[in-house]
């Protein structure tokens, strides 16, 4: 007769995770972002100006933000699609200067969903 281990330790649920990519590309529009834009992201989670590398392991705060695995897994895919599309529009703002703007709205909302 086959017994079943309920005492099994059940293995561990994979961590979802930003690519390293889009963590250095969040992270250098931070440190790029103005003083103004800092300042009020670190307002926000409570932290003074100057503390940049306290919000920056962007993973844990994915997860101290959204507990709930489906609430981080489409998280990160819209942070995913939101620094593509920033990477495309930058790449073009030579071309086109009407894309400054939806830069500024592309970063603010990257900075909503992380902060």
């Amino acid at each position: 007769m086959n017994m079943v281990n309920l005492h099994q330790p059940q293995p561990a649920k994979p961590e979802i995770k930003l690519t390293p990519t889009t963590t250095y590309y969040i992270r250098k529009l931070f440190q790029n972002a103005s003083d103004e834009v800092k300042n009020s992201v670190l307002f926000r989670v409570g932290l003074a100006a100057g503390t940049f590398n306290d919000v920056m392991d962007l993973d844990s705060r994915l997860q101290a933000l959204y507990p709930d695995e489906i609430d981080v897994l489409l998280v990160v895919q819209q942070l995913e699609d939101l620094v593509a599309l920033h990477k495309t529009l930058k790449s073009q703002t030579g071309l086109y200067s009407s894309h400054e703007q939806e830069l500024a709205r592309l970063e603010e909302r990257i900075f909503q969903l992380l902060f």
